[in-house]
């Protein structure tokens, strides 16, 4: 499987600028917190288009690639400062990083469950030179830009949730968690889940809490709880020094520094469109084929849900 490195050439949507230019400027203001606000009509068009390029600016691997120029499973790119590439090949659990003409030059990580070692590679991310990998125990590894391991972090359960994950690294290299609020104990037909986001320590021994959003539904399905697959969800991305959230279930967007102050936010007026037959047997077969291995039992409840 070769990867390819491909630009993104800004086109300016000269048309629409000279026909409607009001549908092409939110309306942007400042409240009194000093958070801007920039609120979309549902009618707005871009100023700008994103195109991509044909022609790549650089191809690693292919049909003549071999050994770590050959990939499978790629889990996330990278670009360093200097120009050379990282590649997160989750079939080796490894990080490879190549010169800036693509030729390898080191790799980091390996299979395994100690310090500088991956259980299923997941994402990769960088901060300043220094790469961090997460796996699906949510665990952290941080790497030089020539592959030593500078540390190695382990996710952090906070009190009264569950299933921490990584989902980004911020400028300082502390991690963002995201983790699930316990449920309440009364019984319900349907319970709504909400996502607590945090902010490791640079050790990665502490957590302080950011905010608090909208996570996802559960409902009852035979007698066990089951989540409701083609429903809105809450999303976080880190990078830098911003944490962004959003619920998928309406557009609005907010923005966050390091510390969890609100500096932005960004919202549209929008249509919500019910899903169709169709959509619901792509999910359908993709949530059953992806755990086609289940037990028996298991596997019935998912067909249920």
């Amino acid at each position: 499987m070769p990867f390819r490195l491909i630009p993104l050439l800004p086109s300016i949507a000269l048309l629409i600028l000279a026909v409607s230019p009001p549908r092409l400027i939110a309306q942007t203001v400042r409240d009194s917190a000093g958070i801007r606000v920039a609120r979309y009509s549902r009618s707005a068009a871009p100023i700008q288009r994103w195109t991509v390029d044909s022609k790549p600016i650089l191809e690693i691997g292919g049909a003549a690639g071999e050994g770590p120029s050959e990939f499978a499973e790629i889990r996330g790119v990278v670009r360093l400062n200097d120009g050379r590439i990282a590649v997160a090949n989750g079939a080796t659990n490894e990080i490879r990083i190549f010169g800036n003409s693509g030729t390898f030059q080191t790799g980091a990580g390996r299979a395994g469950q100690g310090p500088g070692e991956f259980r299923r590679l997941l994402r990769l991310f960088r901060f300043s030179d220094t790469l961090a990998g997460v796996d699906g125990d949510s665990r952290v590894q941080v790497f030089a830009a020539d592959g030593r391991l500078v540390r190695s972090l382990s996710p952090i359960r906070p009190a009264d949730h569950r299933s921490p994950q990584n989902v980004g690294i911020v400028r300082n290299g502390a991690a963002v968690v995201v983790a699930t609020q316990s449920a309440p104990q009364q019984a319900a037909d349907e319970v709504m889940y909400s996502y607590a986001v945090f902010r490791t320590a640079l050790a990665g021994d502490s957590l302080t809490q950011l905010f608090v959003l909208p996570g996802y539904r559960e409902v009852g399905v035979g007698q066990a709880p089951s989540r409701l697959l083609l429903d809105g969800e809450g999303t976080v991305t880190a990078r830098d020094a911003r944490i962004c959230a959003g619920f998928s279930g309406r557009y609005d967007l907010t923005c966050y520094d390091a510390s969890g102050t609100v500096t932005t936010r960004i919202t549209r007026e929008t249509a919500a469109v019910a899903p169709t037959d169709s959509d619901r047997s792509i999910v359908r077969n993709a949530y059953l084929a992806a755990n086609r291995d289940a037990p028996p039992r298991v596997r019935e409840q998912m067909e249920r849900a």
